[in-house]
């Protein structure tokens, strides 16, 4: 356990001190970086489709496990229907989200430009695409109450939750316009530093039509959400027994796919150096949250 720990210590330390010079980097020189980066490609977009699956899909596939955890607890029929009510509306409201988000023209929609996609076919894409993780997610779970299962699921979903919600709250206070927004030849929109924030968003996104989404860039969602994945990844051997000693290779995984996105949200013209910068060390940030509440949720078991 001890070893475990000092391993998840340096990991911190290693990604932080990266992302930091990134950020750093990133504040000097992000037009530069930018401007040699901008190379829109279907592999690039594949990638950011692909990730934010990963991220909503894999909220919904443990909110599965919840509701087989609900429906084993030793609580009463009553409180046992609550409990599995609760996992199956926050199923379909978290899963409509994100499949309004694949939907978005920032991934899916890009592919269908001339195509509205009404909260009613967000509804049908998430029973469709997003219901079976769900499922699956009640299926693979322990058959057996385990309390230290859902203290850990909560929290880690809890977690995720707060600091997606943060970085959303830190977008709408920046303004800051996308680098392919610059692109567009609009009077008074060019680049801006993450810094300072960007003024007359509203006015502009009123008199030019412009999306709200396009004055989102500081920080990345999907580089926040890239991160996030990983603790998905390695999360999955509470579930899934033949992944346990297989930590080091899914976290592999996880990291290999989150710089994979991280690049290509800058590639997309999406996100600035510092933009993906700012949210992997959000996200570092959250995960090192909730490995002190799992340390703690741990240690009451052992006490127990």
């Amino acid at each position: 356990m001890i070893t475990r720990q000092k391993n998840i210590i340096i990991s911190y330390i290693v990604l932080v001190a990266f992302f930091a010079v990134m950020l750093i980097m990133g504040s000097v020189c992000d037009l530069q970086a930018a401007m040699i980066l901008y190379s829109p490609s279907a592999a690039a977009l594949a990638l950011t489709i692909a990730e934010m699956y990963i991220f909503f899909g894999g909220f919904v596939f443990f909110l599965g496990v919840l509701l087989r955890q609900a429906a084993c607890c030793d609580a009463d029929k009553r409180r046992k229907a609550v409990y599995c009510g609760i996992c199956v509306y926050l199923e379909i409201s978290t899963g409509t989200i994100g499949a309004g988000s694949l939907l978005h023209y920032d991934c899916i929609g890009a592919l269908f430009p001339q195509q509205e996609f009404n909260f009613g076919m967000q509804l049908a894409f998430n029973f469709i695409v997003m219901m079976p993780l769900f499922i699956l997610g009640c299926t693979v779970g322990s058959r057996k109450s385990d309390k230290t299962l859902c203290k850990r699921i909560i929290a880690m979903l809890a977690v995720m939750t707060v600091g997606f919600l943060l970085v959303q709250l830190i977008k709408t206070c920046a303004d800051r316009p996308r680098y392919r927004l610059t692109l567009m030849g609009y009077d008074g929109i060019g680049f801006s530093p993450w810094y300072i924030p960007f003024e007359n968003a509203a006015e502009y996104m009123s008199e030019l039509g412009i999306n709200s989404n396009e004055f989102c860039s500081f920080p990345s969602g999907h580089a926040f959400a890239a991160v996030m994945n990983i603790l998905f990844f390695s999360a999955m051997k509470w579930v899934i027994p033949r992944l346990r000693g297989k930590e080091g290779l899914m976290t592999a995984v996880g990291i290999v796919i989150g710089f994979g996105v991280i690049l290509s949200r800058m590639l997309l013209g999406a996100h600035y150096l510092s933009d993906v910068s700012a949210g992997a060390l959000m996200g570092i940030a959250a995960m090192f949250v909730y490995n002190i509440i799992e340390k703690r949720i741990i240690s009451d078991k052992i006490s127990e």
